[in-house]
């Protein structure tokens, strides 16, 4: 199934700036509800899964988690049972956004928990059977980080990027950082930016490459005040990339990975003729 919708990927010309010619990588239209980079972390997951016979598929992530959004749609269309556990309990009793509001359309069921109990289950302190009351659990960490996912993830290096020195992408959990940095070949670095505050991911990243590869960074400048946060600026940033190059981007992920390589275009931190591929991870939350 998933193998049949990876040729929708293409690259695109964006725009030459400053001698520095930037591309993009389509991944956002892989698929129409299974979004971007998401497809590709969870083409092995599901494979993983039905070989290990479980029951549903229990995950968790915060309120815009797109990687719960995408899990619910996948489990809508291959009808599997998908549990979300979301971090903030206090947000039961309020309406839900529209990222959870799908992940509900898409019979994905929501169990909000305390900040401290989510925490928890990170480390994996928590009786996530007995809290759900079910059993034969299949459960995938936050953001769907996970072996398979990166392997799936690595799949983005293809015969046609390249011809690229330098590939960037948005960051979250760091799996599609990961899986592209132990795909990337000598001549290649890929610069992955952070949405979220703090430096913590660059420990993290670090662990799940298995490899020695070096050829790659973490920016943690432009991520707007944190996870999920934005201001005029980035709003106003979304619309004018709408006006000029009619591709639309989510505000938690792309749109503060591309306005922080078009600001490093125009303070010159790429040399003249530096070919730049961006990987569009598509993404739910675009207003």
């Amino acid at each position: 199934y998933f193998e049949g919708f990876e040729h929708k990927s293409r690259i695109d010309f964006i725009d030459k700036i400053n001698g520095v010619q930037l591309y993009m990588k389509r991944d956002d239209l892989l698929h129409e509800t299974i979004s971007g980079n998401k497809f590709r972390k969870l083409k092995y997951v599901l494979k993983a899964y039905v070989l290990a016979g479980k029951s549903c598929i229990v995950s968790m992530g915060g309120a815009y988690s797109n990687h719960l959004r995408a899990l619910a749609a996948v489990g809508k269309v291959f009808g599997i049972t998908t549990i979300g556990i979301v971090r903030g309990k206090e947000l039961a009793n309020k309406p839900l956004n529209r990222i959870l509001e799908g992940c509900k359309k898409d019979t994905m069921r929501l169990e909000f928990v305390s900040r401290e109990d989510f925490r928890a289950m990170r480390r994996g302190e928590f009786d996530l059977e007995g809290l759900l009351g079910v059993s034969n659990v299949f459960f995938l960490p936050e953001g769907g980080k996970s072996p398979q996912a990166i392997k799936g993830c690595s799949q983005i290096i293809t015969d046609d990027t390249l011809e690229f020195d330098t590939i960037l992408c948005s960051v979250g959990t760091g799996t599609m950082l990961a899986g592209i940095a132990s795909n990337i070949k000598p001549h290649q670095q890929v610069i992955g930016f952070s949405s979220f505050q703090g430096d913590f991911l660059q420990k993290e990243i670090t662990q799940m490459i298995s490899s020695k590869k070096i050829g790659w960074q973490l920016n943690n400048v432009y991520h707007f005040g944190g996870y999920a946060k934005s201001n005029k600026n980035l709003l106003n940033f979304i619309d004018r990339f709408k006006t000029q190059y009619q591709i639309e981007l989510d505000r938690v992920y792309n749109a503060k990975s591309l306005f922080g390589i078009l600001d490093l275009i125009q303070k010159q931190v790429f040399q003249k003729g530096s070919r730049l591929l961006y990987i569009n991870s598509g993404g739910y939350e675009t207003v």
